[in-house]
């Protein structure tokens, strides 16, 4: 965000219909930076003072994840009209699953609990969910199954309440929950 990449508005050099511009013209106009060419290392000192990375433990990492994504290179980008829609079509590009690959959930929320007593602990609920492997992903069936369960939980009257309401109170969040864990959906409970 801070380097422009994710900016919706049109652009008149990532025109669909025109020549493609090598990435790293795109990220230096998205930087500001107007000279060509433009080498890598001077590329990712921008996005370094651009982004406030200088002391940042994750300086490399993110550096690593932009030159992997081709943002520094001659490669040409998708050209799609926008900053957002150029970037998008680079990642769905370079971020496909390849045979045999699988994604991961991993969801955990975390409480700091005190106790009548006066006492504090801290309390997990924690999931996790694989894909099968060139089947159906976790992140699928994690939003599906439990929007279908939902679904079917209103036509059959199970669930009455008129509206949008968040799942918090029992008689909606039970039933859900139990249809979940026969479906294998279920979160770890720990005390810490």
């Amino acid at each position: 965000m801070d380097i422009g990449l994710l900016d919706h508005q049109p652009q008149q050099h990532l025109d669909p219909e025109a020549d493609p511009l090598p990435w790293s013209s795109v990220t230096a106009h998205a930087l500001g930076l107007h000279t060509s060419p433009v080498q890598a290392a001077s590329l990712q000192d921008a996005v370094v003072a651009k982004a406030s990375l200088a002391q940042s433990p994750a300086k490399s990492a993110i550096l690593d994840g932009l030159t992997w994504l081709g943002l520094f290179s001659d490669k040409p980008c998708r050209p799609r009209g926008t900053y957002w829609d150029t970037m998008c079509a680079t990642l769905e590009e370079r971020m496909q699953y390849g045979p045999g690959e699988r994604d991961l959930v991993l969801l955990q929320h975390r409480f700091e609990v005190k106790l009548a007593n006066g006492a504090c602990e801290t309390r997990t609920s924690t999931l996790i969910e694989y894909g099968i492997p060139d089947g159906v992903s976790a992140m699928a069936k994690t939003v599906g199954v439990p929007c279908g369960i939902a679904a079917m939980l209103v036509l059959d009257g199970v669930l009455s309440r008129a509206g949008v309401f968040a799942p918090l109170s029992r008689d909606v969040c039970d039933p859900i929950m139990d249809l979940l864990s026969k479906e294998g959906i279920s979160m770890a409970e720990a005390t810490l």
